[in-house]
């Protein structure tokens, strides 16, 4: 299978710095424009399907991208964001800066640590693999995605920078592992 993995479009939430893993908030103008610019760069890429988490902004996402499109679509929880637990929906600089709080201590607090996340994802990225051979759409988070970046192309993910831009496609190639093919 060749996923094109996408992350939604920028949010509220985004633009105010605030943690959002689990928790939801719109897309606003901008992230609107660059699902539609995502779109635009996947237009002649024949998708078989197109899966996105349960989060409202990559299910938004993901319909900006097929709109006039005939696509089967899924939202899986399996390709959620990294839960936070009790810290999402905080400011990001008083949780990361202020508290110091790492994020690999996360499961302190209800949430899960970028490998737990990582291992998730991953386990749902195969399963779909399973079912398809074809072009498939996978709109997601940047924390999630950049976990697979730093594991199968750390030298890209070290050019890209973090977090990962809304709107950023990369492409791989999945089996029963992952290749990194391109950066759309």
């Amino acid at each position: 299978m060749r996923a094109y993995i996408v992350r939604h479009g920028q949010t509220l939430f985004n633009v105010k710095k605030i943690i959002q893993g689990w928790c939801d908030s719109p897309l606003t103008k901008t992230g609107i424009q660059q699902a539609i610019e995502a779109g635009k760069k996947l237009e002649n890429v024949d998708f078989e399907w197109a899966y996105s988490s349960t989060s409202e902004r990559a299910v938004d996402t993901m319909n900006l991208i097929l709109k006039n499109r005939n696509v089967n679509t899924s939202h899986r929880k399996g390709l959620k964001e990294i839960n936070f637990g009790m810290i999402d929906g905080e400011s990001e600089r008083v949780i990361f800066q202020t508290l110091k709080i790492d994020r690999n201590n996360v499961p302190d607090y209800g949430g899960e640590s970028p490998a737990m996340a990582l291992a998730r994802f991953q386990k749902e990225l195969l399963k779909i693999s399973e079912k398809h051979s074809g072009n498939v759409l996978i709109v997601c988070h940047g924390g999630i995605m950049a976990n697979l970046m730093r594991k199968y192309a750390p030298d890209v993910m070290e050019k890209v920078g973090h977090p990962i831009p809304n709107g950023s496609i990369f492409v791989f190639d999945i089996d029963t592992d992952f290749q990194y093919i391109d950066k759309m």
